[in-house]
């Protein structure tokens, strides 16, 4: 089944995802604006969860041209409501492709797997919700709870904070659809974005974003640029030594182990509290025969390596 999603992404990283999309969900009608990315994929939910590129993922409910408002604030505040929540039976369809997709995860989830039981951890799929979601669509009991988080920009944030944007909505989503408002712990989350160029809604699908990681116990350099760099590699490069003479909490050096899978990984700092928690993430990803650790200075590189590389360095040899 054809889905539509968006993610978004950090700034210069929008060509890169939208790429990524295309090669690796064979995803289709991508499209990109800044910070954002769009497509279309019949893929499984677990799949696209593993976008590298990508910092939040989400069902896409509307994506239409920017909303013209009257000066008259009451009746501004009804073209909002009525441009955001439009028809009822299209966002119970929508609730149901989201339901459906969170079926998915807690199936994966289910099936025992290590490794897939830490990655579910770390994206939080709450089973507990999506069982509850689940009765009160196809057995009619209580509706689901909700909260509506809104950014905005241009023209439209001149005369609206995004609080007053998002109470404005949630009213209306509550009168049409009937969901209950949680704000601390709601079922569903309802994501605007609106713009001088824009207006786009979403669910988000996962608690957390794609770039946490569950094998970095420490955050360095975001995990997004990491994998960035590590794909300028040529992608022929294995059975070789790569080295990074400043890894930091090693992100270059794991972001790089996962694509690269017959390569041998060296990672040097001067700082040993640095190491330390370097030597965590690599434990933390299974990845201690593949990537070693040496506190040493960059200054000691000398050309018996295939690729250096670091966030302010990358050459080959």
């Amino acid at each position: 089944m054809m889905r539509r999603f968006y993610c978004t992404a950090g700034a210069g990283m929008e060509d890169l995802l939208a790429e990524e999309v295309k090669n690796n969900l064979c995803g289709t009608e991508v499209e990109q604006i800044s910070g954002r990315v769009f497509f279309c994929s019949n893929a499984h939910l677990h799949t696209v969860t593993q976008l590298k590129s990508a910092e939040r993922l989400f069902l896409l409910l509307c994506k239409a041209p920017p909303i013209s408002l009257p000066n008259n604030p009451a009746k501004a505040a009804v073209v909002i409501q009525q441009s955001i929540v439009g028809d009822a039976d299209t966002w119970k369809r929508n609730v149901l492709t989201w339901t459906t997709l969170q079926g998915e995860l807690q199936d994966r989830h289910q099936r025992g797997q290590k490794r897939q039981r830490e990655e579910d951890e770390i994206l939080n799929v709450d089973a507990t919700s999506t069982n509850s979601l689940n009765s009160n669509i196809h057995l009619g009991k209580d509706p689901p709870s909700f909260r509506v988080s809104c950014r905005c920009s241009g023209i439209i944030a001149r005369s609206y904070t995004s609080q007053r944007l998002s109470r404005i909505i949630g009213m209306a989503i509550k009168e049409k659809l009937g969901w209950k408002v949680d704000l601390r712990e709601p079922i569903l989350e309802v994501n605007v974005y609106l713009s001088d160029d824009h207006c786009i809604v979403g669910m988000p699908l996962l608690k957390h974003p794609l770039a946490s990681r569950h094998y970095m116990k420490h955050n360095g350099l975001r995990s997004t640029i990491a994998w960035a760099m590590t794909s300028l590699c040529p992608k022929q490069l294995n059975d070789c030594v790569i080295l990074d003479p400043m890894c930091g909490v090693g992100a270059v050096l794991l972001e790089a182990a996962q694509e690269c899978s017959n390569t041998v990984f060296l990672g040097m700092d001067t700082d040993m509290t640095q190491l330390q928690k370097a030597a965590e993430n690599v434990k933390a990803a299974g990845m201690e025969g593949r990537v070693h650790l040496l506190q040493c200075s960059a200054m000691g590189v000398d050309k018996h390596f295939t690729i250096v590389f670091c966030y302010h360095l990358f050459s080959t040899f």
